[in-house]
This record gives C-alpha cells, structure tokens and sequence, in this order.
C-alpha cells in the first residue's frame, strides 16, 4: 500500500508531481474491509507511547510514515491518493481532497470523494 499527496508551487498551482507519505512493506499489508479506518502517523513506532489518547481511538489498523518532518499541504489543500494491489496483482486506487486552510487539529471525514470537518465534538 502507498500513500501520496499531491504537490503545489508558491501560488497553489498543481505542480502535476506527488509526494511519497507511506509506503507499507509485505508484513504491513492487511485486509482494510470497508468502513475501517487505517491511520498513518507521522513519526515512528517509537513514539507511539508520547501520541495523544485521541489519536490512539477509533482506529481499526494503524502505522507510522517513519519521518518527523512530513506535513500535508494546509494552504493549498490536498489531495491523498491510496494506492494497492488486490488479490490478482492489479494497482487499485482510491483519492479523498480537502479544501485549504484547515484548522489545526481539525478531523476530517470522508464525504464523497472528499475530507470535511467532523461534527461538532469529534475536531478542535
């Protein structure tokens, strides 16, 4: 499993370039049954006993991009694009966007081909 975002210059143009966020090794790959949620988080493994108690629920499977310096793109909004192989060695994709300017620490939800704010209560 990959997962990319995409890439803007200085003026929020696409740049038509993606950037790596995770890539799973063979013993990452799990069956992600739909309506789970897979979390990736920056950092590593090791660091999982300083996240918060929030990030640790409400996950059904989990990993690390293994970088500290990774952000998503906030002033231009993104694009994350999931990328696999099903069971016949075929490259599956499925894509979310979200608009700009997010509020630190907002959750975001799928709706649609896209990732809104959470309902009152779940982000900041």
């Amino acid at each position: 499993m990959t997962l990319t975002h995409t890439l803007f210059n200085d003026y929020c143009q696409l740049t038509g370039r993606a950037e790596t966020y995770f890539t799973g090794s063979a013993t990452d790959n799990k069956a992600l049954a739909p309506g789970q949620v897979l979390r990736i988080h920056t950092g590593r493994k090791a660091d999982e006993g300083r996240m918060k108690d929030e990030d640790k629920i409400g996950r059904d499977w989990f990993n690390f991009a293994k970088s500290d310096q990774f952000k998503l793109n906030n002033k231009c909004g993104d694009a994350i694009v999931v990328t696999w192989k099903d069971a016949y060695g075929r490259d599956l994709q499925d894509a979310a966007e979200y608009d700009r300017n997010q509020l630190e620490g907002a959750v975001l939800v799928r709706s649609g081909s896209r990732l809104v704010r959470a309902a009152a209560g779940f982000g900041r």
